[in-house]
């Protein structure tokens, strides 16, 4: 069985983690649990072993909460999920190898893990004129900046999972740029059971996910709600989260770094 790093929200992994295969994955990999805001919490799903992240999409909010109330051993790591949205000032988004720094020297200065997942939806406002955007990531140094900033790298690859080849070709040639500036990195890439747009089958996880197998060390499994985070979502769908791991705990794969 393969030993992988994962990333949920608490709420996705209750979700996921019913059938026997997908906890007996979680239980022999490492899982991150986003517990959002800097709520400390640390709630537990047996026999699965969390370490609790408090996620922010804005630095300096991530920057003030660990130097108030977040430098205390409750919560362990932090992630920093800038994307082209309200929830992260636009001043950051447009400075965002800065912003990556800041968040990097941050977490270290605090002794906390970083997480930093930079959207892809940045190079459609940093870069737009080049095309399809995940060129421009590439081209922007995304992977890059956050690999220097960050132990834990997120590829946000989960618009393209429908389309496997993209989604490898993506995937791949940023975990290289991530791993030429930071070798020992930590690079976890996107899935998602309901992104906005056509319904995603159980076949196009499975073969996104193995086609980078050889490369990532781990997924972000998003099971998200529609809601102001996700305006466009469709319907949660933990079952075929759940389905998903079963199937990977059957197959070969990295051992968690």
């Amino acid at each position: 069985m393969p030993r992988l790093v994962w990333l949920f929200t608490a709420r996705a992994l209750r979700l996921v983690t019913g059938p026997s295969p997908a906890r007996q994955l979680l239980a022999v990999g490492r899982v991150y649990e986003l517990a959002g805001g800097g709520s400390g919490t640390s709630p537990t799903h047996p026999p699965v072993r969390v370490t609790v992240v408090a996620g922010f999409a804005s630095e300096a909010l991530l920057s003030s909460w660990l130097d108030s109330a977040g430098a205390g051993p409750g919560t362990p790591a932090v992630l920093y999920d800038p994307e082209a949205w309200a929830a992260t000032p636009a001043g950051e988004q447009r400075a965002i190898a800065a912003s990556l720094a800041a968040a990097g020297s941050a977490a270290r200065r605090h002794h906390k893990v970083l997480l930093a997942s930079p959207g892809l939806d940045l190079a459609r406002l940093l870069m737009p004129a080049v095309q399809p955007s995940w060129r421009a990531y590439l081209d922007l140094g995304l992977a890059r900046d956050a690999a220097l900033a960050a132990p834990v790298v997120i590829v946000q690859a989960q618009s393209l999972e429908r389309q496997p080849s993209a989604y490898r070709a993506f995937v791949s040639a940023a975990v290289a740029q991530a791993r030429a500036a930071r070798p020992d990195v930590v690079v976890l890439s996107g899935l998602s059971t309901n992104p906005p747009g056509p319904v995603v089958t159980l076949d196009q996880l499975e073969r996104s996910a193995t086609a980078v197998l050889p490369s990532v060390d781990g997924f972000w499994l998003n099971v998200p709600q529609p809601g102001t985070s996700c305006p466009r979502c469709h319907e949660s769908r933990g079952a075929l989260g759940a389905a998903l791991l079963s199937f990977l705990a059957r197959q070969g794969g990295r051992a968690a770094g």
